[in-house]
């Protein structure tokens, strides 16, 4: 091969110094295609994939070589077309396939991102994902995930679920809450827990060894906290010291039920200021009602098992336990959705008094002979009852009422002036919902017989002024006669 390119330089030399310029070098731009050839067939003999990818290159310049130089070299032409061919089938290919070598998927559908071939979007009912790689080196890869809210609410708690078959080290900005062969569900963490409406948060992670491509789809489940059974768990409290400045104590939470309680939370009443605390967090505080969370070692208990915390009170009095104390789990997508169904929603109707504008009490200025409701979930209910409060603390009317969806209350007495009304319905597991307003009256045929209660008639000789019968009532009055008609 060496002497038949030795020979056609000596003849080049030749033909050049005879010739004219233009046809010479016409000539010459012949023989250099020929010689381009037989380097590359040589080198096409020593190592076929560099061979390969200089077909590939004469491919991508031979459009836009002159015709004539084609015409002039049959098997020059023929060569390039069969490269041509096998490249477009290997397009072809990699259009379905990832490409191994550039660790992409290189496909045409519209969650394709042409401008950046490390990028995929996938859009959702209401939100939409943009996955990127964001680098590789050799023996692994980082990734970022976008997830865009799109819809018309806010996304709270969300959780994400997706596939790949990536060895995936670790997460940041989330948290595996499950994983089931190569499917992930991933929750939020603390400080992201919530989307807004056109918001977005950002997560990634870090894989082992090359990218294996972009999950094809992703299921965004949104969570809620609902309460555990009563009979599934026990709630143990103990003093492991006390001393006269303070005291610790421990509870210890035990799952009595065979499934798992997810992301755990428990609420209850104490009169006490917890100034530390272990193996928990103090998620909320509100007078004496404390919300303490799990810790994110530990934020599912498993069926049949049992986790400690406690805490140190500082000035505090031992003998103040815990009380209203409920523990609640974390349910994810669907099985949010059905818990829905067995939601209780509580409410008195306010159209059975009248309202004055400015004043914050409901008003009796006519005698009413029932008071109406409503109650969603009534399936879960064991119980509904109502309570009547006066100004000064008695109790002035009680009973139980049928549980039903539109509920009535009969026989009822208020005190003279203003009143509370309280509504409440306890489910069978002992959780109970509320509603309550306050009612001002002053007819006689809705109160109570108060001239034997001295605190009652006090109160009433003291509140009962004509200045103020005449500001509160006046209007009332006409309004509370419309209430009756539709009674």
């Amino acid at each position: 091969m060496r002497k038949l390119i030795s020979k056609i330089l000596i003849t080049l030399l030749i033909v050049t110094s005879i010739f004219p310029y233009s046809y010479a070098d016409e000539i010459t731009q012949s023989t250099q295609d020929i010689i381009s050839q037989g380097i590359s067939k040589e080198q096409e003999q020593k190592d076929v994939s560099s061979a390969n990818q200089n077909i590939s290159n004469n491919k991508d310049t031979s459009d836009s070589k002159d015709t004539t130089v084609d015409k002039q070299n049959t098997d020059s032409n023929t060569d390039v077309d069969n490269a041509q061919n096998i490249n477009n089938t290997d397009n072809q290919n990699t259009n379905i396939t990832q490409n191994p070598k550039n660790n992409i998927i290189n496909n045409n559908q519209n969650n394709q991102n042409n401008d950046n071939p490390n990028e995929m979007t996938y859009e959702g009912t209401g939100f939409k994902v943009i996955f990127t790689l964001t680098g590789q080196w050799s023996g692994g890869h980082n990734t970022n995930i976008k997830i865009i809210n799109t819809g018309d609410k806010a996304i709270e708690n969300w959780h994400i679920k997706f596939t790949t078959d990536d060895k995936i080290t670790r997460f940041w900005n989330a948290k595996i809450q499950s994983k089931e062969n190569n499917s992930y569900l991933l929750k939020n963490e603390r400080w992201n827990k919530d989307i807004p409406q056109n918001g977005m948060v950002e997560i990634g992670y870090e894989g082992e060894g090359d990218f294996t491509g972009f999950p094809t789809s992703y299921e965004l489940l949104s969570a809620k906290m609902t309460d555990v059974a009563k009979d599934d768990y026990t709630f143990d409290y103990k003093i492991i010291s006390d001393w006269t400045q303070g005291f610790n104590a421990e509870i210890t939470l035990t799952n009595n039920s065979d499934k798992e309680i997810n992301d755990w939370e428990v609420e209850f009443d104490m009169d006490n200021d917890i100034k530390d605390i272990w193996n928990a967090t103090i998620q909320e505080k509100k007078g004496t009602k404390y919300i303490l969370k799990s810790p994110d070692f530990a934020q599912n208990l498993a069926a049949k098992s049992s986790f400690t915390f406690g805490f140190t009170v500082m000035g505090g009095n031992s003998s103040n336990a815990p009380t209203n104390i409920n523990l609640k789990k974390m349910i994810i997508g669907e099985e949010s959705q059905d818990n829905d169904k067995d939601k209780v929603e509580l409410k008195i109707d306010k159209d059975n008094f009248a309202k004055i504008e400015g004043y914050e009490p409901n008003f009796i200025s006519d005698n009413i002979t029932k008071i109406t409701g409503s109650l969603k979930g009534k399936e879960n209910i064991s119980k509904l009852s109502y309570k009547i409060i006066s100004a000064t603390g008695n109790t002035m009317s009680f009973g139980d009422m049928d549980i039903q969806e539109r509920w009535t209350i009969k026989d009822f007495k208020f005190s003279f002036g203003e009143n509370t009304l309280t509504v409440t319905a306890t489910d069978k597991q002992d959780k109970t919902y509320k509603d309550e307003i306050k009612v001002y009256s002053i007819r006689m045929g809705n109160i109570r017989d108060i001239l034997q209660d001295p605190v009652e008639s006090q109160y009433a000789l003291t509140n009962d002024t004509d200045e103020r019968h005449t500001r509160l009532y006046g209007n009332a009055t006409v309004l509370n006669r419309s209430v009756q008609k539709r009674q």
